[in-house]
């Protein structure tokens, strides 16, 4: 099949945030809720009535509850803005940098300030033969000193501390004064517009110049930013802390029922305790390893018996048993301790949770580091090198200085001979015929203080600013200069703004589209489904679509969704990619942000384009996925091709059938790894298929030369592989 004849078609697949709630910010409250429960006692003794704020959401934790413990797993629990970590690491550019140290193209960068320094002393020389001084006839320098120079730094004054603000709005939701999900958003949003409108106005009141504004209205967007992201992690954390101070109380009522419940029982042996106590006996007797086993088996059949009795009875309204208080005790005390460990955040050296973080150290320390996003806790240097900050403070004012002198001589003159035209009343068309060579004389020194601006912010000002405030993570930018596309170079050029936009308007977004590559069976039907789940390369690589259109020509409906955000590795890496760095990011393709997106896809799948059976498709890295998803509620059958970091205890837990395509010469699944899957598969008990193509490396069954007789057959006997299995068992 020729890529002309794709059948398929990229989707940005609208939804309800409902739909794809699991993908977005709210993620973990669709993962694991709490709620508040209140219980009254009834007039029979001993019995208890149970009352909830939100019946729906309580519902929703014991079936979610039961639906782990059926499937014998026990994932951890996921919370929102655990999309981003910071580690320690240099910018590209600095000297402290060994990788550019020792950079086959360090020359380029010694050469390229080596021509700036030739270039400044020729203008200097021009300026000094013509002019008399060095600087020329000076109008930039006049134009930025002229007016307002103390209003300008007054108004930056109060546009930090009014920032405070958001410290004072945030303290009123931790003392219970305002709810964030409430009066709080709304206050703060509300505050975040006046602001801006403010600074905006009044930069256009006082009439400044380009200068004072540009730089006044920059700074306000950085505030922005910097308050968005502490309000919205706060306030988030204040609903954490809310719903764990309410299961506090309850908890409290319900040791005391317990308490209660234990004295009215003294004196009296219940049959099924004896019987309990005799199994367990039994148990005891056999050897450790069954003994193990068949515990744990007990364990959780009668935690399952728990949970459907606690559904039941807040379904219908119907007495709390003793034995169901405790069953709700124990339910309500894990929930305690996951929104506990919700409220530490990514804190490992300090104590610094919430609420311990809301106070104006904190908040100062913040808004002075050279970050947009909120965290309890950064990585840290152990002391400052006030050399290496003299180092970059010299280095910002001479390139501003060399910035002015390219203005001055280059940029002005041109300005003021447009100036000029109008003045002198050319015609518009006139003035257009001339647009063409004032643009050719403005390209270079506008890419000239394009990189120079690049330079003074990202390289020197943030970096002076992060060894003063200690702060680790350096990643201000990455090597924006190789990007291939727009959107790899707005990830690379900015990666504060990036991560900020990551974290705060991506992942919020998500929840209303996902690209996906859509192949319909000829028949149109929805009803058989498979999610396939790409390699590192994407969904937009030109094999996973026709493999796709092939899987849809079989009669399956195939959804491919994108995994990476936009982000895929290219199909012809240049020489030196790190494919770990890609992984761990910053961003980063790890589960936290890969897992969300499968699950949004696949509950899509379910709840809007009908999808009664769905089968999994992994390849590579996406075979780790596939194998998750196979699970009771999820997907029904799998099948993996060279899997890529899949872990036997996610083998372990598999629910149903699994098909493995393997590679002889594979180093992320080599033969031991494939001996060890054996061994776990079979102890599932489910159906399973290994299969070994010899003569093929990883990745054949996606990206194989098929000019070579023996990949060819193996990549096609992959996929009958695949499809002779899907026919089986979906």
């Amino acid at each position: 099949m020729s890529p002309t004849d794709l059948k398929g078609q990229l989707a940005s697949a609208p939804s309800s945030p409902s739909s794809l709630s699991s993908s977005s910010d709210d993620l973990d409250d669709s993962i694991r809720q709490s709620v508040s429960v209140k219980l009254r006692e009834t007039d029979n003794a001993g019995q208890y009535l149970l009352t909830a704020e939100d019946t729906e959401v309580l519902q929703e934790i014991l079936k979610h509850n039961l639906s782990l413990a059926r499937a014998e797993t026990s994932p951890k629990p996921r919370f929102r803005f655990r999309d981003l970590e910071f580690t320690r690491q240099l910018s590209t550019f600095d000297r402290q940098n060994m990788t550019f140290g020792s950079s086959e193209f360090h020359g380029f960068f010694v050469l390229f300030w080596m021509g700036v320094a030739l270039m400044l002393l020729k203008v200097m020389a021009n300026n000094w033969r013509i002019h008399g001084t060095i600087w020329g006839k000076n109008e930039i320098i006049r134009l930025m000193f002229a007016k307002d120079v103390l209003v300008l730094g007054l108004t930056d004054l109060i546009l930090c501390w009014s920032t405070l603000f958001c410290l004072v709005v945030q303290r009123a939701v931790w003392k219970g004064y305002l709810r964030w999900s409430g009066a709080g958003w709304l206050i703060q949003n509300i505050w975040q517009t006046a602001y801006l409108a403010a600074i905006t106005w009044w930069t256009y009141h006082r009439d400044w110049p380009w200068t004072h504004t540009v730089f006044t209205v920059l700074h306000c967007l950085t505030m922005l930013m910097k308050q968005h992201s502490y309000a919205a992690y706060n306030g988030y954390l204040s609903e954490l802390y809310r719903k764990r101070e309410l299961l506090k109380t309850r908890l409290s009522q319900l040791e005391n029922l317990s308490r209660n419940n234990d004295l009215a029982g003294q004196g009296h042996t219940s049959a099924v305790d004896t019987d309990v106590d005799a199994e367990i006996t039994d148990l005891k007797r056999n050897d450790f390893r069954r003994r193990s086993s068949n515990l744990k088996s007990y364990s959780r059949a009668r935690e399952t018996d728990q949970l459907m009795s606690l559904v039941e009875t807040t379904e219908h309204g119907v007495s709390l048993q003793p034995d169901q208080v405790e069953s709700l005790k124990e339910l309500l005390e894990r929930e305690y301790e996951i929104l506990s460990e919700g409220l530490q955040g990514r804190c490992s050296l300090t104590s610094n949770h919430y609420p311990r973080n809301l106070t104006l150290k904190n908040f100062c320390d913040f808004i002075t580091l050279p970050t947009l996003v909120y965290e309890l806790e950064y990585p840290r240097t152990d002391k400052i090198d006030w050399i290496y900050v003299a180092e970059k403070t010299a280095a910002t004012f001479g390139i501003i200085v060399v910035m002015i002198a390219v203005s001055q001589s280059w940029i002005y003159p041109v300005v003021m001979s447009t100036l000029r035209m109008k003045e002198e009343g050319l015609t518009a068309q006139q003035r257009l015929q001339e647009f063409p060579w004032v643009l050719s004389d403005l390209l270079f020194p506008f890419m000239m203080e394009y990189l120079l601006a690049f330079y003074v912010i990202w390289e020197c000002v943030l970096n002076a600013l992060a060894e003063i405030t200690m702060f680790a993570d350096r990643g201000f930018y990455a090597d924006w200069w190789n990007s291939v596309s727009w959107d790899q170079f707005a990830r690379d050029w900015n990666r504060p703004v990036h991560n900020f936009l990551l974290r705060h308007v991506y992942h919020s977004s998500i929840s209303a589209y996902l690209e996906a590559y859509i192949s319909r069976p000829a028949n149109q039907s929805t009803e058989r489904a498979i999610l396939l789940l790409t390699d590192v390369i994407g969904h937009r690589f030109i094999n996973a679509q026709l493999i796709a259109d092939q899987l849809a020509a079989n009669g399956y409906f195939v959804v491919m969704p994108d995994l990476f955000h936009g982000d895929p590795v290219l199909l012809n890496r240049p020489a030196g990619f790190d494919l770990m760095a890609w992984l761990k990011g910053p961003p980063g393709h790890l589960p936290t942000r890969v897992e969300p997106v499968v699950q949004a896809v696949l509950k899509e799948m379910k709840s809007n384009l009908g999808c009664k059976r769905v089968g999994a498709i992994g390849y590579c890295f996406g075979a780790k996925y596939a194998v998750r998803l196979l699970q009771p509620g999820l997907c029904d059958v799998a099948y993996v091709a060279h899997p890529s970091f899949v872990e036997a205890e996610e083998l372990q837990a598999i629910k149903g059938p699994l098909s493995i395509a393997a590679a002889e010469t594979d180093s992320i699944f080599p033969t031991s790894k494939r001996h060890e899957s054996e061994e776990i598969l079979v102890k599932t008990g489910q159906p399973y298929q290994i299969n070994l193509f010899s003569g093929v490396e990883h990745g054949f069954a996606v990206r194989a030369d098929i000019t070579k007789p023996t990949i060819r057959f193996a990549k096609e006997a992959a996929f009958a592989q695949a499809t002779a299995w899907f026919n089986q068992y979906l």
